[in-house]
């Protein structure tokens, strides 16, 4: 099947996220779609080294245009702070980006409006269960390695961090370091999964993940309302894309729930 790539440049409460939509090259023609959230990046993003010689994990875009040849049109896209987006990483900021990425999707031709899903890994997933909570026209959540608990870090060492990683780009911002860590707390997965009902949800996660405790998935899984599903996965990790077991049961997932 040809697969179409489209690229794009949305407005974002004023920042500039960077996209790609991947969908079949078939002419009038409405796909289901999965919506594609990244998580906090490990490493400062270099645009001369896209791809990592010693890394054979597919990549988003690999992903994404494997999901569409079965069928799917699959957007993937840069949070702000991250790859070629502009802006300075701040959870709400993530937050606001996500929907903006669901009202563009909403108003493409090749979009069935009424299957669209998103998916979210690790930092992506604590927004895409909080977006989805507060969004009825989403179809249906995959979570992945979602953290409830932020860990011993405090503010001062999250933000160090993210300067380090390249996420904050700006040396004035934030202007308040209590402010820019609480918008973490306010996504406030625990409370957000219970509200994604009535849409069908699967919880994904590594049982030797370690970054993100393990015992988290089962809380989101305790709180969230039916319909939903818990995958614990022996002897895989944190990062999605390096673990094809994760990435065959969430799109099988998928496809039963949205094709």
């Amino acid at each position: 099947m040809e697969i179409k790539q489209i690229d794009f440049n949305i407005d974002s409460t004023g920042i500039n996220l960077v996209g790609s939509l991947f969908v079949p090259d078939l002419p009038n023609t409405e796909f289901p779609a999965l919506v594609f959230c990244h998580g906090l990046p490990a490493q400062k993003f270099d645009p001369q080294a896209i791809s990592n010689p010693h890394d054979d994990s597919p990549t988003y875009p690999e992903l994404a245009r494997r999901l569409s040849e079965e069928g799917f049109a699959s957007i993937i896209f840069n949070f702000r702070g991250t790859g070629f987006s502009g802006g300075n990483y701040h959870p709400l900021g993530w937050a606001n980006d996500l929907e903006a990425i669901l009202e563009w999707a909403w108003n493409r031709p090749e979009i069935d409006v009424d299957r669209i899903g998103v998916f979210g890994s690790s930092m992506g997933a604590r927004v895409a269960i909080y977006v989805t909570s507060k969004r009825p026209e989403v179809a249906a959540l995959v979570s992945y390695a979602a953290p409830v608990s932020l860990g011993e870090w405090s503010p001062k060492e999250r933000l160090k961090r993210a300067r380090e990683v390249g996420i904050i780009r700006d040396p004035d911002f934030p202007n308040s370091i209590e402010s820019w860590s609480q918008e973490m707390e306010l996504l406030d997965p625990l409370g957000s999964i219970r509200r994604v009902t009535p849409k069908p949800l699967l919880i994904v996660q590594g049982a030797d993940d370690d970054i993100v405790d393990p015992a988290d998935a089962k809380l989101l899984y305790d709180a969230a309302k039916d319909p939903k599903e818990l995958i614990i996965l022996p002897n895989v990790g944190h990062r999605f894309r390096s673990e094809p077991e994760a990435i065959s049961r969430s799109f099988s997932w998928v496809r039963s729930q949205l094709a």
